[in-house]
């Protein structure tokens, strides 16, 4: 084969290779690849389920997990574009990111606490009143104090009445009134199954008695959901379809989320029993705001108490940070 001919054939490629590249840009352009960002939750469970049995290559899209588990870092790979969902996280967090100039947006419920958080005490407390002067460890700035100050308030308590201990995640509240460090504990599942089967220690209220108080919420970036709305389109459809799923095969359904998650298939089924996969309906349900227990009031009233404990500064409007367009669609 002769210089030129060798030339000829470097130069075709070359152009197949840049042919290539330009096709794979233009298909990462029209954005038919979403990354999703989890933790270890079952309520976000389902995007596994959509994986495996091919309901988002079914609309056109692939999906990329990452595991995240800290929420700062997940928060930080959200704001630098790296993942394009948020699953499951709380409304806390939407709070943070446009606290912190992140136009970030929730477009759906992934599922709501239906007895997945509960404050656990002493023995001898036998109603919120026996708290008053005794020390609750909970999670600061996050749904667990929300859900405390929520209860004292109910109560007839304030936070003045009691003495609060913040802690790092509700985890370390759990193993706090465990080991006996404090009388009462705000923790979540499997922590709280844990601590509530310890003996000296019982269950004083949870979120089965206030149901929508913690729900999952599906966070994207509002600028890209401005400009590739049909992409987040096809992304819920698959997302119920996963949900749909995981409510007609239970058992197949938690099979694959321990497998995705790295979680013991207990404790899948365990959390799972404890919280409500919102499926579309439900989705419409909760944000339908003739009903007085809708997502835009509590994501108003968090937001509230955020600000007037010095959480945030600004006045967060839940109309801006919430866009249920897809899920009221029909």
């Amino acid at each position: 084969m002769t210089f030129k001919n060798l030339f000829f054939l470097f130069l075709l490629c070359s152009i197949a290779i840049i042919n290539y590249s330009c096709n794979s840009c233009n298909s990462s352009a029209k954005g038919d690849t979403l990354r999703v960002g989890v933790h270890s939750w079952p309520g976000g469970g389902p995007i596994y389920i959509g994986v495996e049995k091919g309901f988002f290559k079914a609309e056109g899209i692939e999906v990329g997990i990452d595991k995240i588990e800290n929420f700062d870092t997940k928060r930080a790979t959200m704001i630098s574009g790296q993942i394009d969902i948020d699953l499951a996280n709380t409304m806390d967090q939407l709070l943070i990111y446009n606290e912190n100039n992140f136009n970030a947006v929730a477009i759906g419920v992934t599922d709501e606490s239906t007895g997945g958080d509960g404050l656990v005490a002493k023995e001898n407390i036998k109603s919120f009143a026996d708290l008053k002067g005794k020390t609750i460890a909970y999670a600061e700035a996050s749904p667990s104090d929300f859900f405390l100050r929520y209860l004292l308030k109910q109560n007839g308590l304030t936070a003045k009445d009691v003495q609060l201990k913040p802690v790092a995640d509700p985890q370390i509240a759990g193993n706090s009134i465990i080991s006996g460090q404090v009388d009462a504990a705000v923790t979540f599942e499997p922590y709280l199954s844990q601590a509530d089967t310890t003996p000296g220690i019982k269950l004083l209220a949870s979120t089965k008695q206030y149901p929508t108080l913690i729900p999952g919420l599906i966070m994207v970036n509002g600028q890209k959901l401005a400009s590739s709305g049909k992409l987040y389109e096809k992304f819920l459809k698959a997302w119920f379809k996963s949900v749909d799923y995981l409510k007609a095969n239970p058992e197949d359904g938690a099979k694959i989320i321990s497998t995705g998650m790295g979680m013991s298939i207990s404790d899948v089924k365990g959390i799972l029993s404890s919280i409500n996969v919102q499926d579309k309906a439900g989705n419409k349900t909760l944000v339908d705001q003739k009903r007085p227990d809708n997502l835009y009031v509590l994501l108003k009233d968090i937001a509230l108490f955020w600000k007037a404990s010095g959480y945030i500064k600004k006045d967060l409007q839940a109309e801006k940070m919430l866009n249920p367009f897809i899920v009221t669609k029909d």
